[in-house]
């Protein structure tokens, strides 16, 4: 499979694509519900992340919730608890993690500190 598109989810299509063609049944991603997250949380998850060369800024714009993947791929996704978030067109999640020292990572890298 190929697409010009980093955001096509192609290892999933596919292994969905050749379980069909091999006579699996076709399963539809059932989406998990969306938690009320208060802003707050959402807030302090903001800000740029950095780390094995890359880069995504956690976002906010009006009621939706993304990431921008290397300033170029945005990444639309909703919260289903206080530190997971899944994608709002394909089944992929996302989790916020604080280390012992408070320090917030995203996708494996580390949110940078404001120098203000």
């Amino acid at each position: 499979m190929l697409t010009n598109y980093d955001c096509v989810p192609v290892t999933m299509l596919t292994e969905s694509l050749s379980g069909l063609v091999f006579g699996e049944p076709a399963e539809m991603p059932i989406f998990p519900q969306a938690f009320p997250l208060d802003d707050s949380i959402y807030a302090s998850y903001m800000g740029t992340y950095e780390g094995y060369g890359c880069k995504a800024s956690v976002e906010r714009r009006g009621q939706d919730y993304y990431f921008v993947w290397n300033d170029v791929e945005i990444t639309p996704f909703y919260p289903i608890s206080e530190t997971r978030f899944h994608h709002t067109k394909h089944d992929s999640e996302y989790e916020f993690k604080r280390n012992a020292q408070g320090v917030l990572s995203f996708l494996g890298m580390h949110k940078k500190q404001d120098k203000s």
